[in-house]
């Protein structure tokens, strides 16, 4: 699986979808390279336009301190580094950490660093940037910006404070830009004694309100084991589709669009459109009740109990072999969330039996019974007819 190291210094692997790791079912990661996810919404500032004053300056790194990891953006004392992009259009917010190296804490010379971040909304492009930057100039030079907002100030001591002596979790909001394209700019500002002060950001992220980082370090020696936070129930109800009957519209909507929860409605290529005149709650509710009975190889026994139309959701792979019963009666089973299955129900207690009857299986077995049959109906026919010729020699004896 291919992946890319972003300029915050974590692998990220580009082929890997939270989405994914929930149809999958996984707990724990494995890797022998610091991780980070891509969300539902994807790091806005991993896909941005970077421009750095000192580009040999800026660098990715790792900090640790009281057994925590954080992967830093290391910069000089006196720097800028500045990202263009687009915000969502969703209230988002920027969260970061922020130290200056734990190796230095304890040196006798520095004064901290003062930390900003400036948002600056992009207006419009120059004539200028349908052809070549000029000379000098970046792309990110020839933008028109208006409205430049120091939304962040904070200085960091920890040589002289021992309260500095942490990391810092910040979070700024980003909501009176929805859906702009902006230039965030990280600054670090040096005292007058710029000695062993050595800056760095934290592992910048644009998320929604909420959002907590799926990924948890759970073991950082040899190897690194992650815990997945957001793992999905095998069987699960909701009550919203979509339908939708192409496979790769399926799977950009899967992978690609923030709108789809999968925890609140499926994607079918076809059957009963539910949902569709409400809203999406903001965070999934408390999970109906499905209680799996059974689960072994060629059958499943699940009791679900949803209060109004729903789909119960199966995170196994989709089969025409298997068959679905709903209290006893035979129930079309569908192809969900590309490769799932997922079965409709009304309202009320059901008892759900899903069973894998082959249907090459089921063929011979049918060609086996009715050969079987022909062959009892024959031997019967034989021996009623060697009877009947056995009485017929008995009674002209």
């Amino acid at each position: 699986m291919e992946g890319s190291v972003a300029i915050n210094g974590k692998m990220r692997i580009d082929q890997l979808y939270p989405r994914l790791l929930q149809l999958l079912n996984i707990r724990f990661i494995f890797s022998d390279s610091y991780l980070t996810s891509r969300g539902y919404f994807v790091d806005q500032l991993e896909e941005a336009q970077v421009q750095a004053d000192q580009p040999e300056m800026v660098k990715p790194g790792n900090w640790h301190f009281q057994e925590h990891h954080i992967p830093m953006i290391l910069t000089s004392p006196n720097s800028t580094i500045s990202f263009r992009t687009r915000l969502p259009d969703f209230p988002a917010q920027l969260i970061f950490y922020l130290s200056t190296d734990p190796a230095t804490w304890n040196e006798e010379e520095g004064d901290g660093v003062i930390y900003r971040i400036l948002l600056q909304p992009v207006e419009e492009e120059s004539p200028q940037e349908e052809g070549n930057p000029g000379e000098g100039q970046t792309d990110l030079d020839q933008v028109e910006k208006v409205g430049k907002t120091e939304i962040f100030v904070q200085h960091i001591d920890p040589i002289n404070n021992q309260a500095d002596r942490r990391w810092y979790r910040q979070m700024e909001d980003l909501s009176p830009w929805v859906g702009q394209e902006v230039i965030l700019t990280l600054v670090t500002e040096a005292g007058a004694n710029d000695q062993n002060d050595s800056p760095g950001w934290g592992n910048p992220m644009i998320v929604p309100p909420g959002w907590i980082d799926p990924l948890a370090l759970a073991y950082d020696r040899e190897i690194k084991v992650y815990r997945y936070l957001e793992e999905q129930p095998r069987a699960f109800l909701v009550y919203r589709s979509r339908i939708i009957p192409e496979d790769r519209k399926i799977l950009e909507t899967l992978f690609y669009d923030p709108t789809f929860q999968l925890q609140q409605e499926v994607i079918l290529e076809k059957g009963k459109t539910l949902g569709q005149g409400g809203s999406l709650t903001s965070s999934p509710p408390m999970p109906p009740e499905v209680e799996i009975v059974k689960y072994r190889q060629n059958e499943i026994i699940l009791r679900a109990r949803p209060e109004q139309e729903s789909y119960l959701v199966v995170l196994d792979s989709y089969h025409p072999d298997w068959q679905a019963f709903v209290n006893g009666q035979e129930e079309k089973l569908l192809r969900a969330n590309y490769n799932f299955r997922a079965l409709y129900l009304p309202p009320g207690e059901h008892l759900v039996r899903i069973v894998y009857r082959p249907r090459d299986l089921m063929i011979g077995v049918t060609v086996s019974a009715l050969s079987l049959g022909a062959a009892l109906a024959l031997l019967t026919y034989l021996g009623w007819k060697h009877k009947k010729s056995a009485q017929g020699e008995t009674q002209k004896g």
